[in-house]
């Protein structure tokens, strides 16, 4: 039986090979910068170390916990560096074999002939981690104010001058950590209202999953300081709009214990329908979602009501996953969203004359049914809304607007059923 002969590739190929570590990038340096003789810097290094023994020692306090940092047995040669940074090629000195003439490059050839193939394969450029500086330097001001005993104190002092120095909204997790101190330490109400009159509310509403209890937190004490955090956001940036586009619906029912409806601007801004659009299925810039406004199809408030109902029933799997997310919740904040606001239920004729080019007429009947049982309403054409739904928007807004909602339902001397349903609990 003939032995067939191994199938070696014919073209050399390029494995990337990650420093992970300051040392191995200092090793790398010595042998791939051509201004630097690596063999007499390594030799002149050590040397001069082992004759300062206080240095050494010194250094060996410091580095302790790390081994072989201060190793004297590395040389800095092409073949240690091969052998550090590769370990699948000790099979090779194993046996004592030599890799054929050609085969292999040396590290100081130049970048591979697929460079543009490999991502973070030049060596000459060592670039560190984005935003490196600033996250090391949020994880030490969470550090320090997990080990005072004033944390509120701290958290409060620390805020300006973090605000000034760097973008305090680009790190969410700090600005978590600092609300979770506030709920469960502090009762101090200005407190609240001057910690989030420094952060961007409208971002921080789009990131916290799962931290319904601190928003509610949040809204009762400005809302006691009689500061409207809601009213500081553009008008175009309706945080329940926002919630609503975004998969958080938890949300909707606790923003609309302090506010009366949602806003709507003529045309909704960017960063509103910025998470609709790079989802699957959906047009990819404003413009596209905006096309049936634009066309004169349904006015934009409309077009946005439609939009709610899509993000929540036709991009299941980009939601569905979130935390806490369910079919009850869906339904739940769609039911709040139309208690409050008097325009007539959006009909399936309507639905599939602006969706029907893109969706199927089964996903559209599906999606339909499913928010006709959400609202409870069963009609075939647009009506106008009862003077009952009407009466609601009205005292709603009449509250709202004089910063009464939602203790001043409970000062109207109605009965009990009439205050469930202004506060949208029918």
């Amino acid at each position: 039986m003939a032995l067939r002969e191994p199938d070696f590739p014919r073209r050399s190929q390029h494995i990337d090979v990650e420093l992970m570590d300051a040392e191995s990038i200092v090793k790398c340096c010595f042998v791939v910068q051509k201004s630097v003789t690596y063999l007499d810097l390594s030799v002149s290094y050590h040397s001069t170390l082992i004759k300062k023994k206080g240095l050494e020692r010194c250094l060996t306090e410091i580095f302790a916990p790390v081994p072989g940092v201060l190793s004297t047995f590395f040389i800095c040669t092409k073949e240690q560096l091969r052998r550090i940074l590769a370990p699948d090629r000790k099979i090779l000195y194993l046996y004592h074999l030599d890799l054929p003439n050609g085969r292999e490059r040396t590290l100081r050839q130049g970048r591979p002939e697929n460079l543009s193939l490999i991502s973070c394969s030049k060596v000459y450029s060592l670039r560190p981690f984005p935003c490196l500086y600033k996250r090391n330097f949020y994880r030490y001001i969470q550090e320090v104010v997990h080990h005072s005993k004033q944390k509120v104190a701290l958290i409060m002092r620390l805020l300006k001058p973090i605000k000034s120095v760097v973008f305090i909204n680009e790190y969410y997790v700090l600005i978590h950590y600092f609300l979770e101190i506030l709920y469960s330490r502090c009762t101090d109400s200005n407190i609240f209202v001057n910690f989030m009159s420094q952060i961007d509310f409208r971002e921080w509403l789009l990131y916290h999953t799962g931290r319904r209890y601190i928003l509610e937190s949040i809204l009762f004490h400005c809302h006691k300081c009689k500061y409207d955090l809601l009213e500081q956001m553009p008008f175009c940036c309706d945080p329940i709009n926002i919630s609503m586009l975004a998969g958080r619906f938890d949300n909707v029912a606790v923003l609309l214990r302090y506010r009366d409806a949602p806003r709507f601007a003529m045309f909704p801004c960017k960063d509103t329908l910025e998470k609709l659009s790079r989802r699957p299925r959906n047009p990819r810039t404003r413009e596209e979602l905006l096309q049936p406004a634009f066309e004169g199809l349904l006015s934009s408030r409309r077009l946005l009501l439609l939009l709610q109902i899509i993000c929540s029933f036709f991009e299941g799997p980009c939601i569905r996953n979130m935390r806490g997310v369910t079919h009850a919740t869906r339904s739940e904040a769609l039911r709040l969203v139309w208690r409050s606001i008097p325009d007539p239920y959006i009909t399936f004729d309507e639905m599939t004359r602006v969706c029907g080019r893109r969706y199927r007429i089964t996903n559209l009947r599906n999606a339909h049914y499913t928010y006709r049982k959400a609202v409870v309403f069963d009609s075939s054409f647009i009506q106008p809304r009862t003077l009952r739904q009407y009466c609601r928007t009205t005292i709603r807004k009449s509250l709202s607007d004089n910063h009464k909602l939602p203790e001043g339902v409970d000062r109207l001397g109605l009965p009990t059923d009439m205050k469930l349903f202004l506060n949208l609990l029918l």
